[in-house]
This record gives C-alpha cells, sequence and structure tokens, in this order.
C-alpha cells in the first residue's frame, strides 16, 4: 500500500509542478510613449526591451503609423509587407515596407486611425499577424493607455 501511495504522490506531483513552473501570465504590458509631437501606444516588455507592436499618431505629419517586430530574422529591409489586425468580427488589413531599427519592422503609414483606435477600445484580445509573425494582444490594461493615446492624438 505504501508503494500504491508513494506512486500516487509522484504522479499528483508530476501533474502539479509543470503546471506552476509554467508562466501564467503574458508578461507585456500596455503603455502610453513618445511625446506631445509623436505620441505612440506600445505593447511590449519593456524590462526585455521588447517591443511587439506600435500604433503612432505622428502629430507633426497629420498622419497613424504602425510598427509590428518581425521576429522572423528572415527578412530584409524594403520588402512588401501586410499587416493585418482582427478583434472578434472586426478585421482591418495595412500594407507597408519592413525596415530596419534595433530590429526588423513592418511598417505601415497613414492608416486609418479611427478604425484601429475602435478595435482597440473594444474588450477581448487582438491578433496581429504579418507574415509567418502571429501575436496576440492582451486587453489588460489596453484600454487606460488607448485613452491616454486619444487624449494626445490630434488625428481625432
Amino acid at each position: 500500500m505504501n508503494g500504491f501511495l508513494g506512486a500516487i504522490a509522484v504522479l499528483v506531483l508530476s501533474l502539479v509542478l509543470p503546471a506552476q513552473a509554467a508562466p501564467t501570465a503574458d508578461e507585456r504590458t500596455w503603455s502610453l510613449g513618445g511625446d506631445e509631437r509623436d505620441p505612440y501606444l506600445v505593447f511590449g516588455n519593456q524590462e526585455m526591451g521588447e517591443t511587439a507592436f506600435l500604433l503612432i499618431c505622428n502629430n507633426r505629419k497629420k498622419i497613424a503609423e504602425l510598427s509590428v517586430s518581425d521576429a522572423s530574422k528572415g527578412a530584409k529591409a524594403g520588402q512588401q509587407v501586410t499587416i493585418e489586425l482582427a478583434a472578434g468580427s472586426s478585421k482591418a488589413s495595412f500594407t507597408g515596407k519592413t525596415v530596419r531599427s534595433a530590429g526588423v519592422y513592418g511598417y505601415a503609414r497613414k492608416i486609418d486611425f479611427q478604425s484601429v483606435v475602435a478595435m482597440f477600445r473594444a474588450p477581448g484580445v487582438i491578433t496581429v499577424t504579418m507574415g509567418d509573425n502571429r501575436y496576440v494582444l492582451h486587453d489588460k490594461g489596453r484600454a487606460k493607455a488607448v485613452g491616454e493615446l486619444i487624449e494626445v492624438c490630434r488625428l481625432n
């Protein structure tokens, strides 16, 4: 009987320990960056220096821009890209190019700021797809950061 209980204890520990060791929360956060001329909404892990997504309000040029990290490592600057955003039944697609700036990013200019903000104001995850890159952006803290961007963005 002791061998049986010992086996059960080992089985229970083997089932419980991996679940506890696995990360339970996405450590990436939403925040407002930039200044009054070029504020931006950023999603990433600031402590690790990782930026997965930027929504830029270029007040100087009166345009909105998107920047998405290209984690594929195979992209070269100047390649055509399509950045797709999806949230529930809402979808938006923007064309752009890859650029190099402390990594490779997909970059789309002159996007429809209002449609992106409407999508980002709704609760739930947003999926960003660009080529083989796919990011799921949680909504924890997003409403506050989007509200702060809207306050300083003069494209509204």
